[in-house]
């Protein structure tokens, strides 16, 4: 079986800004708040939405899928070509070496 932790080389890799977020009541609002901010290598392919299995779609907004050896948890932010994306929903793939996640674009 391929170790997809190995098949990740550095050729297909981008540059990915992962901001780790906590919500917190601001104002009696929930309101995400940044914890950390790092770089992390990883493979991003854009999807139409079209291709997303969720009933909540928006046609408006941009997608991507995110392969990296960075476990990546639901409601993390993805800065991306200068576009912020939020973790929609992610492939637990660790005993592997990577995970998968899909991330819709925030506006």
């Amino acid at each position: 079986m391929i170790n997809m932790g190995r098949a990740l080389t550095d050729n297909l890799l981008d540059d990915i800004t992962l901001i780790r977020v906590d919500q917190q009541l601001v104002k009696r609002k929930p309101q995400y708040v940044e914890i950390e901010r790092t770089t992390i290598r990883a493979v991003a392919v854009p999807r139409a939405p079209e291709e997303i299995k969720s009933d909540n779609v928006n046609y408006s907004l941009k997608y991507l899928t995110v392969t990296t050896k960075t476990d990546l948890k639901v409601e993390d932010q993805l800065l991306y070509r200068d576009i912020k994306y939020r973790v929609i929903s992610a492939l637990d793939y660790q005993p592997y070496g990577f995970s998968t996640v899909t991330a819709e674009q925030i506006k």
